[in-house]
């Protein structure tokens, strides 16, 4: 069984390597259903809990798309803070317009030059 656990994390770290080293993607955050089912508090302690251990696999240079937004940029790590964000807007949640924003965030929108 411990052998067994070791492959998988084994497996675990090949893969977050990979889309470290040249990946390209985005982290989607679909807040409506905790934003309305949630008292603030406990809204607020599950985001904080599930973007940081999120946030620490994936690289810095994937941005966060927001659905629906605002952006609640506040509940993330300060090591995060440097991560691009952008918010959906409010009325365009169809599944058309999701799709047109993760091709524009993923083929469409140039990368940020490396310094």
């Amino acid at each position: 069984q411990q052998q067994q656990q070791q492959q998988q994390q084994q497996q675990h770290d090949t893969e977050v390597g990979a889309a470290v080293h040249g990946g390209h993607g985005v982290v989607l955050v679909l807040v409506a259903r905790g934003r309305s089912m949630l008292q603030p508090g406990e809204y607020e302690r599950q985001m904080r809990a599930e973007l940081g251990s999120v946030l620490q696999e994936l690289p810095e240079t994937w941005p966060l798309l927001w659905c629906p937004g605002p952006a609640e940029v506040g509940l993330l790590p300060s090591s995060q803070s440097r991560r691009p964000s952008w918010a959906m807007p409010r009325g365009k949640s169809s599944e058309s317009a999701l799709l047109g924003w993760l091709r524009y965030l993923l083929v469409v929108r140039p990368s940020t030059p490396k310094s």
